[in-house]
């Protein structure tokens, strides 16, 4: 973790904290909507953040990526608990149809923003 001071005009210190291979990824809204993620808590155990977009963690240090698989943990909702592949790409698709601004299936979809 690396912290710096950053001034704000003549009054006001800011301190800015790079938590290096910790992501936060979010998709289906306008490319970086980070002002819809705000920390919310935090504790000796934790710190917890809350988004109103589909939001991704990734921790880069374990070279693990995120996976089809991964979708019941990063969407809440009421998952079914076995899923074959077709019936899979289904539901994430029109989850995905119906909760994102943007559409995440179109190629390039993000570089309009």
């Amino acid at each position: 973790m690396v912290a710096r001071n950053m001034r704000l005009g003549t009054e006001m210190v800011l301190v800015q904290i790079k938590i290096p291979n910790q992501l936060l990824i979010p998709f289906g809204g306008p490319k970086w909507s980070i002002e819809r993620i705000s920390v919310v808590g935090v504790s000796t155990t934790g710190t917890y953040i809350q988004s109103d977009t589909p939001l991704a963690y990734i921790d880069r240090s374990k070279n693990v990526p995120v996976c089809l698989s991964n979708f019941k943990d990063l969407m809440p909702g009421d998952w079914p608990d076995n899923w074959d592949v077709e019936e899979s790409l289904a539901i994430v698709e029109r989850h995905l149809g119906e909760k994102c601004e943007v559409d995440i299936r179109r190629k390039g979809a993000y570089q309009s923003f």
